[in-house]
């Protein structure tokens, strides 16, 4: 069976310094009050649409996650691995998920000042 396609849209909004505050968006029940729920089990092709605001792009990776604590840049939990972009704004990560857990990640952008900024939003599987 295919993975179920699950667009997220983000959209920086305030920038301070290294942190980035995202509105991060989708098409319920799978993304709903800036959160990614996913159920266990179930296989997911998660695509990332960045809507460019504030001179960001998506750094390189742009994506890293941990279960129950925040990523370290490049880290990423085996069953949410960073499958490579598919344009300019848009990024895919194959989600797995097999248990219920909050997988927290972390965006990555690189700014127009040279610099590097994140967003670290939740997934809850479950």
């Amino acid at each position: 069976m295919p993975p179920t396609v699950v667009n997220v849209q983000v959209t920086p909004r305030d920038l301070n310094g290294q942190n980035v505050v995202c509105r991060i968006a989708g098409i319920r029940p799978h993304v709903r009050g800036g959160v990614i729920f996913l159920n266990p089990g179930d296989d997911y092709e998660l695509r990332f649409n960045l809507n460019p605001a504030h001179g960001l792009t998506w750094a390189n990776p742009p994506f890293a996650s941990r279960q129950d604590e925040c990523p370290n840049p490049g880290q990423n939990d085996p069953e949410f691995p960073y499958s490579g972009k598919s344009g300019a704004n848009t990024f895919i990560v194959d989600a797995a998920p097999r248990g219920q857990t909050v997988v927290h990640y972390m965006l990555n952008f690189d700014n127009a000042g040279g610099g590097q900024s994140h967003c670290d939003p939740i997934i809850i599987n479950g």
